[in-house]
């Protein structure tokens, strides 16, 4: 699904009216009944709502979320902000609707007429997404007040203040801070970076039928991985394939005191269909992968406690990175893996570290290969930047300057392509921020290229697996509980739900 600005989605929505012959009003009842349906099902038991509206086609969606709440039994206030006499066509007909079924309704005209009720809801839908300039004012005032409440809000499309476009966004000091938002068919950009998470709170999307074609002529180099995108990506398995068809993954891995990050590499690997794995690791660790893991095999470096330089097979594709360490002679066994092997691969942890300091070896990255750092691997690679605006065009910058497809890691975990397209992860939860987790994905990263998935597909799919099997885990043992073997139990589970 492609990531599109406020302009372009005022341009679906008008294609979307026309193509399925609906009014504008009948759109807003969609986005309407999809956000009221979230709310029941998920405060069943709270009874108060204090609805806070524009006067423009965001306060219509309001009034329209107010009714709805109404007509569920649900105790509901709403608050109009009054800047003008009359408001849009769809607000003005959401107004009628609301005030026939007895509604309170309240005109705000200066600040203290603003009471909000105490452990209500609040939902604000004061602007959307076509919000153009800086809040002051009324407006600023009322969003300063319910930000100094204590009550939960959820923002619709935008919190308020927010900008849909980043590049736009000079300050968020005037901003709703929502505990959810809920936007419609595909988030705004906005709403995926960590510059405005406390803003957004959790991010909702919610489908409402938007037409597919008016979306996909729009031109965007930016996506969101959704189940749908990353289902595409599976390739399907034949009756009379063998374990040859799905390829032979290597993965370079461990040192002494950290040769678990080899075993959740190798069994991640394994997990998500490499036909065979073979693990290059210090001697030291030779007994427990073949205790740990006897589906691999074990290739003993000369090494004894970490990795020296000495000559690798070539398989299908190679990971490397996860607890190598950074010792000199580990250096020299990396440099040496990017002089003499071209095929597939994937960089991550400490070998993405030994290239921050050695930005030379930058120069001898295959091309097509996956690095996956974290922000400050990432950092560490491109130095510091003064926003995520700003972060992401390094990262586009890095993945076509290098020829390589470059995911940095976090919620919503964004993707690089070499062309320049963006992809952001709809999937993954908190409770995988622990140790091991990169090193499950390096493993399932590696399994999909060894299995000749093409770089972005496996980097695609891969992500949202890892991200897909940490969220059945979280259902199961909870965020706080998780640790990284939950998530390649659950590798089967992911792509049995991306199946159906």
């Amino acid at each position: 699904m492609k990531i599109l600005t406020g302009r372009q989605m005022q341009h679906v929505d008008n294609q979307t009216i026309e193509s399925k012959n609906i009014s504008s009003y009948e759109l807003m009842e969609r986005a309407s009944k999809a956000c009221s349906s979230w709310i029941l099902d998920h405060f069943q038991d709270r009874l108060c709502f204090h609805v806070i509206c524009g006067m423009g086609n965001n306060g219509g969606d309001g009034l329209a979320i107010a009714r709805h709440l109404y007509e569920n039994n649900k105790s509901v206030v709403v608050s109009v902000i009054q800047l003008r006499e009359t408001g849009s066509a769809d607000f003005e007909k959401n107004l009628i609707q609301a005030t026939a079924r007895g509604i309170e309704v309240h005109f705000v005209t200066e600040i203290h007429h603003l009471r909000l009720v105490p452990d209500s809801i609040v939902i604000d839908a004061l602007f959307g997404y076509g919000l153009s300039r800086p809040v002051t004012g009324l407006c600023e005032d009322v969003i300063q007040e319910v930000n100094r409440s204590k009550n939960l809000v959820i923002s619709i499309d935008m919190p308020s203040g927010l900008f849909a476009e980043p590049s736009m966004i000079n300050s968020t000091a005037v901003a709703i801070h929502a505990a959810y938002t809920l936007t419609f068919e595909a988030p705004k950009l906005a709403l995926l970076l960590p510059d405005f998470q406390k803003i957004t709170g959790k991010l909702i999307v919610l489908p409402i039928g938007l037409d597919a074609d008016a979306i996909n002529q729009q031109d965007s180099d930016t996506f969101w991985v959704g189940r749908n995108f990353a289902k595409q990506c599976v390739r399907a398995r034949n009756a009379f394939d063998h374990k040859g068809i799905f390829g032979h993954a290597t993965l370079i891995a461990g040192m002494k005191g950290k040769m678990g990050a080899a075993v959740l590499a190798a069994r991640a690997c394994l997990r998500s269909g490499a036909g065979l794995v073979t693990v290059h690791i210090p001697n030291i660790g030779y007994s427990i992968l073949q205790q740990a893991i006897p589906e691999a095999m074990v290739d003993s470096n000369p090494g004894e406690d970490f990795l020296i330089p000495t000559e690798i097979t070539t398989t299908s594709a190679i990971g490397i990175g996860p607890g190598i360490g950074k010792k000199s002679e580990t250096l020299n066994l990396l440099t040496s893996i990017l002089q003499h092997c071209d095929g597939p691969m994937v960089l991550d942890a400490d070998a993405l570290n030994l290239l921050s300091e050695n930005k030379e070896l930058l120069r001898q990255l295959p091309s097509n290969c996956i690095l996956t750092p974290h922000p400050k691997e990432f950092e560490r690679l491109v130095g510091r930047w003064s926003s995520d605006v700003e972060k992401l065009e390094l990262m586009k910058e890095f993945a076509k300057t290098h020829s390589c497809y470059l995911l940095v890691k976090g919620a919503y975990s964004v993707m690089a392509t070499p062309e320049g397209s963006l992809y952001f992860n709809s999937t993954g939860n908190p409770g995988m921020a622990t140790g091991g987790s990169g090193d499950v994905l390096t493993g399932i990263l590696t399994g999909l290229l060894a299995q000749g998935y093409q770089a972005k597909d496996a980097m695609i799919l891969g992500v949202h697996l890892h991200g897909l099997a940490g969220d059945i885990a979280a259902q199961k043992q909870s965020m706080e509980a998780l640790i990284a073997s939950d998530i390649i139990e659950h590798i089967g589970t992911a792509y049995q739900t991306l199946a159906t």
